[in-house]
């Protein structure tokens, strides 16, 4: 009798300490999440330089992003619009069009953009 309640007892330590080891690991994961989340995504990084007009910082930015990935629409969306800041029209054309041939969601947007630049480029030349 006393060997069973000794096993029973050995049992219930063993159920315990599983039971122990799997709410551990589910912390662990929901840490994991949270902290994944936290993180800046590099869409809301660019939209915060852009909001904070730090134009120079942007500008870097993409440019850099662009070397490693060079077809990221949301990144050559920022390019253009940051070049057209700068006035570099010519550049700003080129990333524009490379946005339009990225991807059919935004190409509407690029050529919006083209648009936009080819009616700056006219009132330049006017002036």
């Amino acid at each position: 009798m006393e060997a069973e309640l000794h096993a029973i007892q050995l049992h219930l330590w063993i159920i315990t300490a599983l039971l122990m080891a799997i709410f551990l690991a589910a912390g662990y994961c929901n840490y994991s999440r949270i902290k994944a989340q936290t993180q800046v995504s590099p869409y809301n990084h660019m939209k915060d330089l852009w909001e904070r007009e730090r134009f120079a910082e942007l500008r870097e930015y993409t440019s850099a992003y662009l070397k490693t990935r060079p077809n990221a629409s949301f990144v050559l969306l920022f390019h253009a619009k940051v070049l057209i800041h700068y006035k570099d029209y010519r550049e700003a054309q080129i990333a524009a069009e490379k946005l339009a041939d990225s991807s059919p969601e935004t190409r509407e947007k690029a050529l919006l953009i083209i648009k936009l630049i080819d009616a700056k480029i006219a009132n330049e030349n006017k002036a």
